[in-house]
């Protein structure tokens, strides 16, 4: 049996991530080549820190931490693909680090400023839930390029320049010709049909002499990107599109996988 006060770790100091939180559990294993437990570190609707468990033997350099790193935002995005999860000014950094096999300093410590995301409510998710959404992973050949992009957009402050980045993503993810109307076609015939508590909503198309109708995100897409001063979309408006166009991609990046 392990025993977890012997274990080395890595402990992140996370700003920007709320509306998710974990119930009284707080711990949670994963099946992991170098990490045994990932702890939750929350307060109110935040969280605001990730406390990584290392194998026992495990000695904590500079490649061990790169491999950590890209794992834990691996972890972020899967959780930024929950329509319920609220980012702003996001960071992370590591605050704090065991490293009882090492024969430098056991402890190496940083800090890292933390401003509070405005979020007024939170979704309770138990640690299995958090666990899997460690444990899930988009289709091999897509990893590499998909999470890199994403996590670039939880960067991002301006909510309107990321919400283009997403649908520029969106775009390269359900299309094969790279056109909105295939964009429009997904959510209508695959995404909507099988997500009836959260569909995407239509608007007849703003083109001139047109009729066609466009789904929401593509909509409002067309009107940022062509800087439409007559119908101007409101922050509060855009960061609802940037959550239903993260569940929309990631609804088609784990149906690949599957």
């Amino acid at each position: 049996m392990v025993d977890v006060e012997k274990c080395p770790y890595i402990e992140y100091k996370i700003q920007g991530i709320s509306g998710i939180v974990a119930k009284e559990e707080k711990s949670f294993c994963v099946k992991d080549d170098l990490i045994i437990q990932i702890e939750l570190k929350q307060e109110g609707l935040e969280i605001t820190g990730l406390k990584v468990l290392l194998k026992e033997d495990s000695v904590i350099d500079e490649q061990v931490k790169q491999t950590i790193r890209r794992k834990i935002e691996r972890f972020l995005v899967n959780l930024y693909g929950n329509p319920n999860v609220y980012v702003s000014e996001f960071s992370m950094g590591i605050l704090q680090i065991f490293n009882p096999n090492s024969k430098k300093a056991q402890y190496e410590f940083s800090s890292t400023l933390v401003i509070s995301a405005e979020c007024s409510c939170a979704i309770q998710c138990n640690a299995h839930y958090f666990k899997e959404m460690y444990e899930k992973q988009v289709p091999e050949d897509k990893a590499d390029e998909v999470y890199p992009l994403l996590f670039s957009t939880m960067r991002i402050d301006d909510i309107f320049v990321r919400y283009l980045m997403q649908y520029e993503i969106l775009l390269g993810q359900v299309t094969k010709e790279h056109t909105q109307k295939e964009v429009t076609d997904y959510i209508k015939k695959v995404y909507n049909p099988a997500n009836k508590d959260r569909q995407i909503g239509f608007q007849l198309t703003r083109r001139p002499r047109r009729k066609y109708k466009e789904d929401d995100l593509t909509y409002n897409r067309n009107l940022l990107g062509h800087g439409d001063i007559e119908k101007a979309v409101s922050e509060e408006k855009i960061r609802q599109l940037s959550r239903s166009i993260m569940d929309v991609l990631w609804f088609s990046l784990w149906n690949k996988a599957e």
